[in-house]
């Protein structure tokens, strides 16, 4: 069993980050929208794509499925009162050399 522990926190104003390994994450926490750093809504859609693409790495290699390059596209709608994440779509794209149907026998 993994176990995960982060640290995070926000200044008056709302600018945010958070400790996570060795690595700090600055994030939105205002009650607006800034233009430059990830918002909450952002950063689960991006931890949603890392999830996936650690996937597609890790069983490429249990599988031994070779791959040149994995691009994910996450999409996501947002309730706002209350809010909530209403949906969320992706689409996979997979550069390989891998015979499709071995590869959909795994998917099926």
């Amino acid at each position: 069993m993994l176990e995960y522990e982060i640290q995070a926190e926000v200044k008056a104003g709302g600018t945010a980050q958070a400790q996570v390994n060795q690595s700090v994450v600055h994030f939105d926490a205002t009650s607006g929208r800034d233009d430059v750093l990830p918002n909450p809504a952002e950063l689960l859609l991006t931890s949603l794509a890392a999830w996936i693409l650690k996937n597609v790495q890790r069983y490429s290699e249990i599988l031994k499925i070779p791959y040149r390059k994995a691009k994910i596209s996450v999409h996501g709608i947002r309730n706002d009162n209350p809010p909530f994440m209403k949906e969320i779509n992706y689409t996979i794209e997979i550069d390989t050399d891998a015979n499709e149907r071995r590869i959909n026998t795994y998917l099926a």
